[in-house]
């Protein structure tokens, strides 16, 4: 009450906080039972999969990032010992 008898309403001050002010994510990521990530698109709903899913978690810090895979590794090793032993004929 103030002192006229009438009841003020009190004015709230808006502030932005720190996770109001944060631009809105594109992406839902959610861990399932089994510890691994499902990453959903904000709008549309859809499951995101492959490398724009590897990178989304990348940049959350969920994940690191991946190293060459298994193939890539067998060809690289493959590579240097042939070339390590090829001498030059004369």
């Amino acid at each position: 009450m103030n002192s006229e008898g009438g009841i003020s309403l009190a004015t709230k001050k808006t502030t932005k906080t720190a996770a109001a002010s944060k631009e809105k994510k594109a992406y839902k990521v959610s861990k399932k039972r089994s510890g691994r990530f499902a990453v959903q698109h904000a709008q549309s709903g859809k499951y995101i999969n492959g490398a724009e899913k590897v990178a989304v978690l990348v940049k959350e810090g969920l994940i690191k990032a991946p190293g060459p895979g298994k193939k890539e590794k067998e060809a690289k090793t493959a590579a240097a010992p042939a070339a390590e032993g090829a001498a030059p004929t004369t």
